[in-house]
């Protein structure tokens, strides 16, 4: 029991169905027919225009086992729901930018607010982006962005009220100028929070964001 258990953390044994894993799938910890079951999106950059975004890109629907990962990242027991979604989305962003110059200089973590960070312990979306940074090697900003303005639980809002919910509550260090950068997110439901973070960004000299999610609801606007 114990060597099963060890072997787990490992990544040698799937998290859904504990079967064994080839080494060259532990890293996801998934295996391929767990892999092929998840709610993979068609296609993962067809949505409706996001403002301020030049180009998104999130690989699973908000559904199934994603979901309850994204809600069980949220949490202290969910470090290796994290971890699982930042992996994957870092290996479909492969596919998505074959070629690294293509590619943001900079990874942004949505940030959440002081009080929030301090209730949960940690950032999901700084999990999943420490994956992608490792994997793509692209370098990770933690501390570029900072929410300046509390808002309410935006679940259930639509996408009119979570625009005025999010609308100015980031700021953002200096960036260098013309740089592309790219947002982290755990779920994009209307966009209303990736747009307000673009517009920080952008007024922190970013010329281009791009948003990686590692899931979609349906319909953000």
């Amino acid at each position: 029991m114990l060597d099963r258990l060890w072997q787990l953390l490992l990544g040698r044994y799937c998290v859904l169905c504990r079967e064994a894993v080839k080494a060259d799938a532990g890293r996801r910890q998934l295996c391929r027919w767990c892999l092929a079951s998840l709610p993979w999106r068609p296609d993962p950059e067809q949505h409706a225009e996001i403002p301020g975004i030049t180009r998104s890109f999130a690989p699973f629907a908000y559904a199934g086992v994603v979901r309850q990962w994204v809600l069980d990242a949220k949490h202290d027991a969910g470090l290796v729901s994290a971890r699982m979604l930042g992996v994957l989305l870092a290996e479909s962003l492969q596919d998505a930018y074959p070629f690294p110059a293509e590619r943001p200089e900079l990874l942004i973590p949505v940030p959440l607010t002081n009080r929030r960070l301090r209730a949960r312990g940690h950032n999901q979306a700084v999990l999943i982006a420490v994956q992608v940074s490792r994997i793509l090697g692209v370098p990770l900003k933690r501390s570029c962005a900072r929410r300046i303005r509390e808002t309410e639980i935006l679940a259930g809002f639509g996408p009119k009220e979570r625009r005025a919910q999010v609308a100015r509550g980031f700021a953002a260090s200096s960036l260098p100028p013309g740089s592309r950068v790219a947002i982290i997110d755990d779920v994009v439901t209307t966009g209303a929070t990736a747009t307000a973070l673009a517009s920080a960004l952008k007024r922190a000299g970013a010329a281009e964001v791009h948003l990686w999610a590692s899931s979609m609801a349906p319909h953000p606007t």
